[in-house]
């Protein structure tokens, strides 16, 4: 059996070097210490799984859909969860204004996020009035995690319904 490559091996080494500079491997935050997490909101309910995988019952086009969170999202969204997931849940919700998307949550209508550990479900997150109130103990991820919900939710409403409106 014969091999045939052209130029030599520090050639390809260099290229190599020069091609991972230019392309950057993405990070990637891994899933650690839950198993899902469902996001029921006024518009649809997402269930979202440890590789970013995601279901929904209803898109902007009314019907059910799958796809794959995009990776920006993914990584936030991965890191609260672990949070969520290690941490001792706040005694009382820390509370702050709802950030209003199209498809996103909506003050004064009912939503959750509740996060699947060890067989069990634990509310992470619940809408009351205006206010969205979270148990996650560090204040800036669970803010930074629900803005990304807001963006789940945007990507689930969009999936198969290229007439989603944004």
């Amino acid at each position: 059996m014969f091999i045939v490559g052209c130029g030599s091996k520090a050639e390809k080494t260099d290229q190599a070097a020069a091609d991972v500079s230019q392309n950057p491997v993405p990070t990637v935050e891994y899933a650690s210490g839950w198993e899902e997490v469902i996001i029921d909101s006024p518009q649809a309910k997402v269930t979202i799984d440890q590789l970013g995988h995601f279901s929904t019952n209803r898109n902007a086009c009314l019907m059910r859909e799958a796809g794959v969170l995009k990776l920006d999202d993914w990584n936030t969204f991965a890191k609260g969860m672990n949070v969520a997931a290690k941490e001792q849940p706040l005694a009382e919700a820390a509370c702050f204004p709802v950030v209003t998307s199209r498809y996103g949550f909506t003050p004064g209508y009912v939503g959750t996020v509740e996060i699947k550990i060890n067989n069990s479900k634990r509310i992470i997150y619940e809408i009351k009035g205006n206010d969205i109130c979270s148990t996650i103990p560090d204040t800036d991820i669970s803010k930074n995690l629900n803005n990304t919900i807001n963006n789940i939710l945007a990507t689930a409403a969009s999936e198969g319904c290229a007439s989603a409106l944004f």
